[in-house]
Formats: structure tokens, sequence, C-alpha cells
């Protein structure tokens, strides 16, 4: 896992990136209610609606991204941990073979 930090610390700010981006969309929500509906303005919804279709493909591309790079570490790490037990398992004797 020490060779796979710096992806571990990319993967955690691209979810705390992610987050913010999903939690931006209720504020953006009573916006649209308290200014746009409540003033009758109608560029001010479709401005607030377009900035929060575009965090919602910022989120969902940041989600994207974030499970391709967890996959790439899981695998890494999965792959190093069957060749640690298969290299463990080479190393029994006969005896231990058989008792398994």
């Amino acid at each position: 896992m020490k060779k796979n930090i710096k992806t571990i610390i990319i993967i955690i700010a691209l979810l705390v990136l992610e987050a913010y981006f999903t939690l931006q969309l209720p504020e953006y929500t009573s916006k649209i209610v308290d200014i746009g509906i409540a003033n009758g303005d109608i560029a001010y919804i479709y401005s607030a609606g377009t900035t929060m279709i575009m965090l919602t493909i910022l989120a969902t591309i940041t989600g994207i991204i974030v499970s391709l790079f967890s996959c790439k570490v899981a695998s890494e790490y999965s792959y190093n941990l069957r060749i640690l037990v298969f290299s463990k398992v080479l190393k029994f004797s006969n005896h231990e073979h058989n008792n398994i």
C-alpha cells in the first residue's frame, strides 16, 4: 500500500470534491425558490439551473475518476496479496499440505 499512497491521497481529495459538488445542489435549489420564483426572474432560474447541471456533471465525472483509481489500487493490492500468499504456501512442507 505504501507505493499507492499518492493515489490514495488523490482519491480522498476527489471524494471531498465530489461531496462538495453534490452538497452545493440544495443551496442552488433554495436560491431558485427564494430568488428566482419569488421575484419571477426566469433568467436567474435558468442560470441557477445551468449551474446545477454543471455541478451534477462535475460530480459524476469526479465519481467516475474516483472509481477508476479505487479499482486500480484495489486490484494492485489483491494482486500483491495473492503473490504473498502463494509464495507462503510454496514454503509449506508436505506434512502441512496434507493437513490443509
